[in-house]
């Protein structure tokens, strides 16, 4: 088995006792990484390299919102697919 680096994934331990013969046997424990981040990645990573603002904080350096809207023609193909989703 191929070990990485686990140190900001979530690992799942499993260790199974029971045989499918019905019988105990021998204890077997296997490791599986689950999809998702450890609940050490924000402790141990993200919040030093995290800067906490409000939107007051930096409104004086963005430029005024503007909202435009832009009609394009939509092609024959795209056209096709936007009908047959409406039906």
């Amino acid at each position: 088995m191929l070990l990485k680096n686990f140190a900001f994934s979530i690992i799942l331990s499993v260790s199974d006792i029971f045989s499918s013969i019905g019988g105990y046997s021998n204890p077997r424990t296997y490791v599986k990484e689950k999809p998702g981040v450890s609940p050490l990645m924000p402790t141990n990573f993200l919040l030093e390299n995290t800067i906490f603002m409000k939107l007051s904080d930096v409104t004086t350096e963005l430029p005024p919102y503007r909202e435009d809207v832009v009609q394009v023609q939509i092609d024959a193909m795209r056209q096709k697919q936007y009908e047959n989703f409406e039906k």
